[in-house]
């Protein structure tokens, strides 16, 4: 509850000089700070009220001031908070960004009547709810929406990230953004990575490689049934020439040359079967590497074992398929020089220790 402060004491402040009343508001808000542990409300009130007054006479300079002072402060004087929180930005941030006297509700409002450098720095509270981040979501646009997703604490309804996605098909600094949370829907991410420009999708891979080996797991597993009649069969018909590339890797004969013969010849039996043996794949996955829409497998693993570009480019040829994009050499050599080595061998990595516990069987 408000209390008013005594006439007599307004009328001193009113009339004092600029000076006189900035110090006036630091000696009570140290005195306030000084005694805020153990203060009730009814005093608390009392403060606030002094403080406003004060606060509503000052250089913006000071009010920032006073804003970072009370950021923090869990007791706060509640009007003086809401009020420098309403402030310009450069009041307002502090209290935006860290104040625990600030209600969703007065986010929101806030978020609302003063637009997106309030928005912004409201993203950036720790622990803030759904209710807020759809507020923000809905209503603000791609900065607040990054300034949204990096705050890992936030939490984020389903509606919230539908908005999210919606704005990063256009934004690539949001689509990274997105691709960092550990709480963004499976099926978001497939988006995200299907939406991302190559050189967007390489970064994706370095700050989200587990989430991106688990994407490309779970398509394996997803597409095995429609592969697994075909994949027998294959394998039958090129039992003989895989046996004889088998012994040549036992041998330590077999090269990244061999691949790329076999391939110029069009031995696609041979050439996965030498891929798979030198980079060690799960023959599931193996399979899949020609077969599958998503390019990047076929980069990932060439990428993890070391080899060049002539070698990816000539393995092309067994990818041709309608479901398949348009074969783009400049496009796909810039993603493939972009993609780390060592985040396609922590795919690698990841997919062998599935294969360890039974979920696929490997060549050899």
């Amino acid at each position: 509850m408000a209390i008013p402060i005594p006439h007599d004491i307004a009328s001193n402040l009113a009339s004092a000089g600029p000076e006189k009343r900035l110090q006036t508001l630091r000696s009570v808000t140290d005195l306030f700070l000084k005694q805020a542990d153990g203060l009730v409300e009814e005093q608390v009130a009392l403060f606030d009220q002094v403080i406003l007054f004060l606060a509503q006479r000052i250089e913006i300079y000071a009010r920032a001031e006073l804003a970072e002072r009370l950021a923090d402060v869990p007791n706060a004087p509640p009007e003086t908070i809401l009020k420098l929180a309403s402030d310009d930005i450069q009041v307002a941030r502090p209290i935006l960004e860290r104040s625990p006297r600030l209600s969703d509700g007065d986010l929101v409002s806030i978020a609302l009547a003063f637009g997106r450098d309030h928005m912004i720095a409201i993203g950036t509270r720790p622990e803030i709810g759904e209710t807020v981040t759809d507020a923000l979501a809905i209503h603000g646009d791609a900065a607040v929406a990054c300034a949204v997703s990096r705050n890992a604490t936030a939490r984020i309804s389903a509606t919230g990230f539908g908005r999210l996605m919606a704005l990063a098909a256009r934004d690539d600094e949001l689509q990274l953004a997105l691709g960092e949370r550990e709480d963004l829907p499976q099926e978001h991410l497939e988006s995200l990575i299907g939406m991302a420009k190559d050189m967007v999708r390489a970064r994706l891979c370095a700050v989200a490689d587990s989430r991106l080996a688990g994407l490309v797991a779970a398509a394996i597993d997803k597409g095995a049934s429609r592969f697994t009649e075909s994949g027998a069969l294959a394998r039958r018909a090129e039992a003989r020439d895989i046996e004889e590339v088998t012994l040549r890797f036992q041998r330590g004969e077999l090269t990244e040359g061999d691949v790329v013969a076999y391939a110029r010849d069009g031995r696609r039996g041979q050439a996965l079967a030498a891929l798979a043996l030198l980079a060690q794949l799960p023959r599931a996955i193996a399979d899949r590497v020609f077969v599958d829409p998503d390019e990047d497998l076929l980069l990932i693993v060439c990428k993890a074992v070391g080899f060049s570009w002539r070698t990816v480019h000539a393995l092309q040829r067994f990818r041709l398929a309608p479901s398949h994009k348009p074969y783009d050499p400049e496009r796909l050599q810039d993603s493939y020089e972009r993609l780390n080595p060592t985040t396609a061998g922590r795919v690698i990595r990841f997919l062998h220790a599935r294969d360890a516990h039974g979920a696929l069987s490997v060549v050899q």
